[in-house]
């Protein structure tokens, strides 16, 4: 009867055996990799920042020609002097506006592409120079004379280059540069008083020039950028710009002397320039397509 009942025990291992054999094997959990990190592609942003432009403002004169020969020729040299000399207007505040570019990821560690921005800038530059002066040969004549210039640029738009390394896969250090155009205006204004001429007598005089340019420069610096999700990243970014020099006229500074006719005399040929430069920090968001 044992010999029964222990066949049967053995005979029912068995069979779950070869049952359990059949079944199918599962795999241990594993964790999904995580997806790579790649910079290749379009992207679309905002970005803002600050603005510091750099460059004075000079002017010169020459002096008369003079309407009463032999009289004024003293006041001439005088105004022609007091008109030239140097401001420094600096424009300084708030820069913003956005850019589109593309990048490639040419190999594991290295970035390049190409970016184009328009920025918009606050802020206008100004500066007064005050400037007294008496008249050699004349002791009771006292000149003084007012300028004022200002300087600012507008808009600014760049198409640059970039070339970086990847520090991380998700962190990219790179230097940019390329062209730089932009919109720039510049004003000179000049009055000048001469007084105490023959002893009682005044003389007024003023002269105003401007000019409007769209120029066109270069614009060199660098930064970095963190890609913080799979389609966005955010970016720290230093410019250099320089839109070059710049000069205009103003007309004639005429003095009259009331009791010498009009006009008495003049200062002439008078210039003011400027080289529109500067630098910016900004702070950007893109959008990877």
């Amino acid at each position: 009867m044992r010999s029964v009942l222990f066949g049967a025990a053995v005979a029912g291992v068995l069979v779950s055996s070869s049952h359990a054999a059949d079944l199918p094997l599962k795999a241990p959990a594993v964790a999904p990799l995580p997806a790579a990190i790649g910079w290749t592609g379009w992207y679309v942003g905002a970005n803002a920042g600050y603005h510091m432009g750099s460059g004075g403002v000079s002017t010169a004169a020459d002096p008369g020609p003079f309407d009463v020969p032999g009289a004024f020729g003293a006041e001439s040299i005088v105004a022609a002097a007091l008109a030239t000399n140097s401001g420094a207007p600096r424009q300084r505040g708030f820069i913003g506006g956005g850019q589109i570019g593309y990048n490639w990821q040419f190999a594991p560690q290295w970035v390049a592409g190409l970016e184009a921005d328009i920025q918009g800038l606050s802020g206008t530059g100004s500066a007064t120079i005050v400037g007294t002066s008496a008249v050699p040969g004349f002791p009771t004549e006292a000149f003084s004379s007012t300028t004022q210039v200002t300087k600012k640029v507008e808009w600014l738009s760049t198409l640059r280059g970039r070339v970086g390394i990847l520090a991380t896969p998700a962190l990219l250090a790179y230097a940019t540069g390329g062209l730089a155009v932009g919109q720039v205006k510049a004003t000179t204004t000049i009055a000048q008083t001469d007084t105490g001429i023959n002893g009682a007598l005044t003389g007024t005089g003023a002269t105003a020039g401007s000019i409007s340019q769209t120029r066109a420069g270069w614009a060199l610096g660098g930064g970095a950028e963190w890609k913080f999700a799979p389609h966005w990243s955010v970016k720290g970014e230093y410019l250099h710009y320089d839109l070059g020099s710049v000069t205009w006229n103003s007309a004639n500074m005429i003095t009259n002397v009331t009791g010498f006719g009009t006009p008495t005399y003049s200062a002439a040929n008078i210039r003011s320039s400027t080289r529109f430069q500067g630098d910016i920090v900004r702070a950007g968001l893109n959008y990877l397509f």
